[in-house]
């Protein structure tokens, strides 16, 4: 069983794969919450689903390029749990396909255990501070 992480827009989509066809899915608005909202769902999503974490072999994260914040969550947490979890990584680029097509086209990519680095799609916006 192979878990998809997407949080490059506004919502947080999961998928629960194995070979090249998706067992289930889930969209989830989150809209400048992903941090607050992305264990959560995973963790619903695979209790929902009667998924362990120990019965993961891999994870599919989308890398970018997409929201600074949204992207960097998502890869963290992806990076995060096949670190504890001692399982295989695959970091893909966003490129408008279905679901269903990029699994297709990455399921058998899922073997390396290297961190994954984000694409941004624009630099993060950061303010500095005004003097008074």
């Amino acid at each position: 069983m192979f878990l998809f992480i997407d949080t490059t827009e506004d919502e947080i989509i999961l998928a629960l794969f194995e070979e090249n066809k998706i067992l289930r899915q889930m969209t989830e608005k989150a809209r400048y919450r992903q941090s607050e909202l992305l264990l959560i769902e995973i963790d619903n999503f695979l209790r929902k689903n009667k998924v362990s974490l120990d019965s993961l072999k891999g994870i599919i994260v989308v890398k970018g390029p997409g929201s600074f914040t949204g992207t960097r969550i998502g890869v963290a947490t992806a990076n995060a749990l096949a670190f504890a979890l001692d399982i295989s990584i695959l970091g893909i680029k966003k490129e408008g396909s279905s679901l269903k097509k990029l699994i297709k086209k990455y399921y058998k990519k899922v073997r390396s255990k290297n961190p994954i680095l984000p694409i941004y799609s624009k630099s993060p916006n950061i303010t500095i501070k005004k003097k008074n």
